[in-house]
Parts: structure tokens; sequence; C-alpha cells
């Protein structure tokens, strides 16, 4: 049997809801994933903002030694035992270098050194320009510019501790 008008006109009904539904729903997907995307630019690059780090500078370096932080031909010379190792493998957070002096900016090296970046221009003697590298990472700001905790992050590559840049 055919269908009656009014079968008709609630089948017309229905399918205009759910079309509608599908378009309410694909919008509000591309809103949230498009706040998530600018939540997590936002997010990664706040704490940058406080930092004046230039781009040549290895982290963890003081800007006198850029010299010793250039690769030459895509090399690195350990500044002391004068061994040479493939640049990349500077702040890999793994010690390949007797003086430690590849892992400026991690906690690799028990007995390595890291200069904090802004130190240098605070009038702030609280701070120590320099600390050992055993305190990079480990949770507390310890240079006045929070540069010694960089990758204390989640899961979700969001800090975990934000350090107030206070030089």
């Amino acid at each position: 049997m055919y269908p009656s008008k009014i079968d008709k006109f609630i089948l017309h009904i229905t399918r205009r809801r759910k079309r509608t539904f599908v378009v309410a729903t694909v919008l509000a997907s591309i809103l949230f994933i498009s706040y998530q995307f600018k939540m997590y630019y936002v997010m990664s690059h706040q704490t940058e903002k406080y930092k004046i780090q230039p781009k040549n500078i290895v982290k963890g370096t003081h800007p006198a030694e850029t010299r010793f932080y250039t690769p030459k031909e895509g090399m690195f010379t350990c500044i002391k035992s004068g061994e040479s190792i493939n640049f990349n493998k500077v702040n890999d957070d793994y010690c390949d270098c007797a003086d430690s002096s590849d892992e400026p900016g991690t906690s690799a090296c028990p007995d390595g050194i890291f200069y904090c970046s802004n130190v240098s221009m605070s009038l702030n003697k609280k701070y120590p320009k320099r600390i050992p590298s055993s305190k990079i990472n480990d949770g507390i700001c310890d240079c006045c510019d929070g540069s010694d905790e960089y990758g204390v992050k989640n899961l979700l590559n969001i800090p975990l501790v934000s350090c107030p840049n206070v030089c």
C-alpha cells in the first residue's frame, strides 16, 4: 500500500532532523578541534615568550661559549677531551664526551654545568648564573628565568612546572 500524505510528511521531517543533527555535529567537532589546536599552540609557546634564547646558542651554554658549540662539518669537538662526535648528539640526554661538554642543557652527565639564560642581565643575587646539571628538569626552579625547567612535561606535552621570570 502507498504511504499517506501524513506518513510522507513525517518521513520528510525525520530526514530533515537527521541532516540538521549531522551538520550541527560536524560543525561542533570542527570548532572543538580548532579550539584544541589553539590551546596546544598557546600552551606550548607560553613559557618561551619569557625567555631570551638566541637560536644559535645551544641550551645551557654561556653566550661566550658559542664558538665551541658551532658545528664544523656536522661535527662537535668535545671542549676538554677533544673527541669528535656528530653534532646531533649535543643535548641528546646521553653523555658522549668524557668532559661532559656535549650535554650542557641536560642532566645526562654527572659533572655537567648549566648556564641560566637571562641571569647575566639580572641584578637578582638570589639566583645563581650556573647550576650543576643534576638540577636541570628536576621540578625546582633554580634559575631566575626558569630556563632550567624546560623539559618537565606531561604525556600531552604540556609543561608541568611553570617558572616565572623573576630576573
